[in-house]
């Protein structure tokens, strides 16, 4: 059995080989913008293809039972799922505003503290 130290040295030496470079020249504020806040812009999307799912419509009596079904198991998990990520998307969808707001605030309060020291 591998421990976790082992796997970690394993880690290292991979990326050593590949010359892999995971220090970074950007700041905290750019790395912020650039990778942290478009994520969370596409983490507003999580239920669409919750619904894109279509059930498909088979012919016949045994196919349209089967339909049926399906069209019933689809609509409880819609159902089920759709109440938990609901919540989850309204929580990212809050975390993602705030953080907006909070960039926005900090970009005017830089532009202040230039147009004060000129």
């Amino acid at each position: 059995m591998i421990n976790k130290e082992e796997i970690l040295k394993r880690i290292g030496e991979l990326i050593e080989e590949e010359n892999l470079n995971t220090k970074t020249e950007l700041s905290t504020e750019e790395l912020f913008m650039q990778f942290i806040l478009p994520s969370l812009e596409q983490s507003k999307q999580t239920l669409s293809s919750l619904y894109k799912f279509e059930v498909k419509n088979y012919g016949g009596i045994t196919g349209k039972i089967k339909s049926k079904i399906l069209s019933k198991i689809k609509n409880i998990v819609i159902n089920v799922v759709e109440r938990e990520s609901m919540r989850q998307q309204k929580f990212n969808e809050l975390v993602y505003q705030t953080l907006l707001l909070l960039v926005d605030e900090k970009m005017a309060q830089k532009g202040a503290s230039s147009n004060n020291s000129k």
